[in-house]
This record gives C-alpha cells, sequence and structure tokens, in this order.
C-alpha cells in the first residue's frame, strides 16, 4: 500500500482519484504548524492549492472537532524546481524538517512523513 494511503489522516479514494489528477506526489511532511510537499504539478496551482487545503481542513476539522474555524493560514509559499539540484535540496530539506524541530533524531524515525513509509523522493 502507497506511504500516503497508511501515513495522511485526510485520505480517502474519493479524494485519491482527483488529487492524481492534480499532481504527482513526490515527497512530504506535516509537521504540527505547517505541510510541506514536493510535487509534480499537472494542473494549475491555485487548483492544486484549493484541493489540498480544503480536503485536509476539512477531514482535520472532523477529526478534531472543530467547526465554524478556518483551519490554514490564507497564504502559501510555492516555488518552481529549476533543476536536479535544486530537487535534491528540496526533497532534504523537506525530510530534515522533523529532525531540525528536535522531535527526531532520522527522518524515517517520523511517522508523518514519506520517510517514515520508506518512500522517499527520487531526485531526478
Amino acid at each position: 500500500m502507497p506511504c500516503y494511503k497508511r501515513r495522511l489522516p485526510h485520505w480517502d479514494p474519493e479524494n485519491a482519484a482527483l488529487l492524481r489528477r492534480l499532481y504527482n506526489l513526490r515527497t512530504w511532511v506535516i509537521m504540527s504548524n505547517s505541510a510541506h510537499l514536493l510535487i509534480e504539478p499537472k494542473a494549475a496551482r491555485p487548483s492544486i492549492t484549493n484541493r489540498v487545503k480544503s480536503f485536509s481542513a476539512r477531514d482535520a476539522s472532523r477529526i478534531l472537532n472543530r467547526t465554524g474555524q478556518p483551519f490554514w493560514v490564507l497564504q502559501s509559499y510555492h516555488r518552481w524546481v529549476r533543476s536536479p539540484r535544486e530537487s535534491e535540496s528540496i526533497v532534504r530539506y523537506i525530510g530534515l524538517n522533523p529532525v531540525k524541530a528536535g522531535i527526531v533524531v532520522r527522518p524515517e524515525d517520523y511517522r508523518w512523513s514519506s520517510a517514515s513509509a520508506g518512500q522517499e523522493a527520487r531526485v531526478t
């Protein structure tokens, strides 16, 4: 079973089909105050951002028993990957987030990441 089906709390088959049409997920980490994804887009960035935020906010709010409150801040940070070297740097940055935060010693020890499932992104 792919790591994102086992690890992401907002994953379900209906969302999966739509999200696969929008992007390929290369690597990811979910932190307490942020989420970092490296994707290969198949659609316009605003469409991807809207879907990811709406799916995750709806399901996380349900899990946390929160209603009527905003879940995500309005801003998002995006950047285009321009080279294989930059891609490798971003993969490393994403994987090391929980290590730098002092939560774990190794990226693969952090449950809410692609590293924990042995699904590290291939650098292309």
